[in-house]
């Protein structure tokens, strides 16, 4: 009931106080960087790597202070 209620009241949240982007298990690959990924050639779901195991949350200031590229 608890959870229920979290997510209740965090879905009526500004958008401007909604702050952690959640990653679900298995929605995303951890790709190791090469020099051939950038802009215009971003990394694919098929390049080797890693599939991600368990869910992430992470705040969304850190993913907007990412450097484009």
């Amino acid at each position: 009931a608890f959870i229920a209620r979290s997510r209740a009241w965090a879905s009526r949240l500004p958008d401007d106080q909604k702050t952690l982007l959640k990653v679900y298990q298995g929605a995303s690959k951890l790709i190791p960087h090469r020099d051939d990924i950038n802009v215009e050639n971003p990394p694919k779901l098929d390049d080797d790597g890693t599939q991600i195991g368990v869910d992430l949350i992470i705040p969304q200031s850190l993913m907007d202070g990412l450097p484009a590229s």
